[in-house]
Parts: structure tokens; sequence; C-alpha cells
């Protein structure tokens, strides 16, 4: 007996979003069973035609949005081929978990991720600092926002990392989450680490950040003037919280101590100089 496939496009108007788009999804059909998936596409309500199962008009965003779903269609017509000649049975569920990369030949991105934090974690007190540990969970932290934020994506195959959405998490994280250009950076860099073992370990062919370069943003930090510091370090504060930040940013001032340094000093951090000085 012949197995019936399909794989279908719609549109969820009833979630519309503040931008006047809604979230397009696609169904799979195998034999009567019905397996759906996010495609991860936002599309005008009036950009879709229903009957054609398409984005209608000629516009660069109707043939953007077409190239995007003959692509999507390809593809789970390759995996519905692989897995008919390899099994005796088929479903829409077995041929979406296939498309998506939810197979066991397959990773996800913050699996990958976990398997290396589950490494780093075992190595903090040797020669890893339970604060750079922590920096790699805020990372993974901002990294699934973006996935529920952008995508509504609780994770995603590693192999399905492209360029543009390396550009997306960027531009997230610029606009949306507004970090500074070197907190940026790093946040960049961690997911960079984590493509870098995915090709590694070969869950990947090529890395998608070869293209990507980042767009370093500069801040004006303004500087206090040698009045303004003057006016600072002599002005009368009534408790001592307060007299006592100002000594340890003076102190930073004429230093050049980093805060995450000074943040660190201790009483035993007070030695006594050869002239007899603390």
């Amino acid at each position: 007996m012949r197995s019936t496939f399909k794989v279908l496009f719609y549109l969820k108007k009833n979630e519309v979003e503040p931008d006047g788009k809604a979230p397009l999804m696609g169904r799979i059909t195998v034999n009567g069973s019905i397996s759906q998936f996010s495609c991860k596409l936002d599309v005008k309500p009036s950009l879709w035609d229903t009957k054609s199962n398409r984005a209608s008009g000629k516009s660069i965003e109707a043939q953007k949005i077409n190239r995007k779903l003959d692509n999507i269609r390809t593809q789970i017509g390759k995996y519905y081929q692989i897995i008919s000649n390899r099994d005796s049975f088929v479903s829409a569920e077995k041929v979406k978990n296939a498309y998506l990369g939810f197979g066991d030949k397959y990773r996800t991105l913050l699996t990958v991720a976990d398997e290396f934090y589950e490494q780093y974690a075992k190595r903090v007190g040797k020669d890893r600092t339970a604060g750079s540990y922590e920096q790699l969970l805020i990372n993974r932290s901002r990294i699934a926002d973006f996935l529920k934020d952008r995508y509504n994506l609780s994770d995603i195959p590693i192999r399905e990392i492209e360029p543009s959405f390396i550009e997306d998490y960027y531009n997230y994280l610029l606009e949306e989450r507004k970090l500074a250009s070197s907190t940026l950076l790093t946040a960049i860099t961690k997911l960079k680490q984590i493509m870098l073992i995915a090709q590694r370990k070969r869950y990947v062919r090529v890395n998608p950040f070869v293209a990507f370069r980042f767009k370093a943003q500069t801040r004006d930090r303004g500087y206090l003037t040698e009045e303004e510091l003057h006016r600072f370090m002599t002005v009368k504060l009534r408790r001592y919280k307060q007299r006592q930040i100002r000594d340890i940013f003076v102190f930073c001032c004429f230093t050049g101590l980093a805060y995450s340094d000074v943040k660190k000093l201790t009483f035993d951090d007070i030695q006594t100089s050869f002239d007899g000085d603390l």
C-alpha cells in the first residue's frame, strides 16, 4: 500500500504580534498521522494566500518567504524518503523529529552547550574559576531567552544554525537586551565557542561564524575633570557608607584598578611597605 505524504503551511492568525505579523506553522501528514511544527517565520496576514499555501505577490519579502518554504518542503521530503526506505513504519512525528534534528544522530544547541558546561564545572577550583563558570550559565540563559522570544523554541538543532541566526542573536542582544559592547562581545564569543565544539565533534560540517564579523560599538563613557574630582573628594557626606563608597571610587581613580579587582580586596591585602607605611 502506497503511503500518503503531505506538507502544508498555515498562519496562526489568532496570535498576531504587535508588528502585525503572525507565526507561520507547518503540518506534516503521513498516512493519516499529523504532526505540526514552527517554521520560525512571521508573516503579515495580508501577504498570505491560504489557497496556494504560499505568500502572494512578487515582492522581495514574499519571494524570501516562499524560498524558505520550498526549502523546508524539500528537506522534509528527503527525511520522509530516508525513513520510508529504512523503516517499516513511517509516521508524521518520525519525519518531523528527523527534520528538526531530534533523532539519535543529531544534537541541539543547548544540549551541546550543557555537555561542555558539565565538563567545565568539574574543573572549577582547579584551572577554572567559579566566576567564569557563572558567566557561562548567564550566557546560556541569554541563548535560551533568545530562542523563546524570537522563535518560540526551547531549543534548536545545532545543524540548523545559520549565519542569519547569529546576526539575529547579535541584534537581539544589542537592541532588546541593550548589552554594552564588551558584554556583547563576550556573549557572541561564548556562542562561537559552542559552535567550534560542535564542528570539532562533527555535529556540523560548516561553522556559521565563518562569515560573521563583530561590529564593535563605541560608547562615550565621559570623565571627571580635575576640578570635579577635587570637589568629589572634599564634599562633606553625612553617612559613613557614602564616604566609604566615595573613598573606594577615588582609590580606583588614582590606582587605575578596575571595580572587579577592588571588590576582591580584603584586609589581608594591606601590607607594610619598605618605608614602614601601610
